[in-house]
């Protein structure tokens, strides 16, 4: 199975690439990672990066996001670049930075285009429409051809025969978005890729087979699952934005492996706090 994640090379996510990559590292699969990396200015924080500099699967593209006034973007463009390059061929299992890998996926793949995700019921019909308006209005579609059969896109899913022409479509419909939000001069919402991606998969159900699984990824306090997602932190002690070290917006609440370190409420919390710990065990090493 072949995985990709692609992220802003900047402490803000280089931590959390640490511990993603500790966790293949565990399962023996660091080999089946591709690692893009987007150019950043903002200096690299050594105790970060350790398991990146060592990570033999990783090369770096430009930050076309920065250009395009959405940083999300980049994850799109790298998914379809390194399959044009032939880097990377489908099955794709296509990650977010705040997963840590739990077990392996092993999925049968049957010879037609199929896309699997794991649900989050937070980026719902109605969530969109109150953060962006009605958009299916913008693509001059019916409102059934979304709201019927909405796909509550979560951080994880698996590109499997997927027409390598959709890729293009999925980074056109996204920047349409971000453009339109911001010609009713407002912000683009965070999940505005998430949209994108969601409404061009909609419109070619016919040929796709969509399907979510929920042992695909699982919050700290879910079951068990093929990732463990810490996205929405662990109540009252972590969250990711305790952590941010963007030009925008620096701060800091300490270490974030090692206060993950320390923190283990849950099954799943508990395992992501042991590849915390390994990560600071190994950080002199």
């Amino acid at each position: 199975m072949n995985y990709l994640v692609s992220f802003e090379n900047q402490p803000e996510y280089q931590w959390q690439m640490e511990l993603l990559l500790e966790s293949f590292k565990i399962h023996n699969l660091s080999q089946d990672l591709l690692v893009v990396a987007t150019k950043s200015n903002l200096p690299s924080n050594p105790f970060f990066c350790r398991n990146l500099s060592r990570h033999k699967r990783a090369i770096g593209f430009d930050n076309i996001g920065d250009l395009r006034g959405y940083s999300k973007l980049n994850r799109y463009y790298n998914l379809m670049w390194t399959q044009m390059a032939e880097l990377i061929s489908q099955p794709i299992v296509f990650i977010d930075t705040d997963v840590v890998l739990k077990n392996p996926v092993s999925y049968i793949f049957d010879p037609y285009p199929q896309f699997i995700f794991s649900p989050d019921l937070d980026f719902s019909f109605d969530s969109v429409i109150s953060n962006v308006g009605n958009f299916w209005e913008w693509l001059d579609k019916d409102k059934e051809v979304f709201s019927k059969n909405w796909l509550p896109l979560g951080g994880v899913c698996v590109f499997s025969n997927i027409p390598s022409a959709l890729f293009p479509l999925i980074i056109e419909r996204i920047e349409f978005f971000a453009i339109k939000q911001l010609m009713e001069k407002k912000q683009i919402w965070e999940h505005t890729d998430k949209l994108g991606l969601v409404s061009v998969m909609l419109e070619n159900l016919q040929k796709i087979n969509c399907r979510g699984d929920y042992s695909l990824s699982a919050p700290i306090f879910g079951s068990e699952a093929n990732f463990i997602s810490y996205e929405k932190g662990i109540p009252p002690t972590f969250h990711k934005f305790m952590f941010k070290f963007s030009e925008e917006m620096f701060l800091s609440f300490g270490d974030p492996i090692e206060i993950l370190s320390k923190t283990f409420p849950s099954p799943n919390a508990s395992y992501l706090a042991s590849i915390a710990e390994t990560c600071l065990k190994n950080r002199h090493m």
